[in-house]
């Protein structure tokens, strides 16, 4: 190691702090649309409830008549 040149080195640095930042970006993108798609699935559940609930109280209603 201590053959190699200092600019070299500050070269592969820089490299690795690169790549480490493209993958840190790339992880935050993967990670904004996850949260993004777990609301959007959340709501979609929220409201099959309460279509079932609604469905099951129209249900009852007709059956006591």
């Amino acid at each position: 190691m201590s053959k190699r040149k200092p600019a070299f080195l500050l070269g592969e640095a820089l490299i690795t702090l690169s790549l480490l930042s493209g993958m840190l970006v790339l992880e935050y993108e993967q990670l904004s649309q996850f949260k993004q798609q777990e609301q959007k699935l959340s709501r979609q559940y929220d409201a099959m409830k309460q279509d079932s609930l609604d469905a099951m109280t129209a249900w009852h209603a007709y059956a006591q008549k």
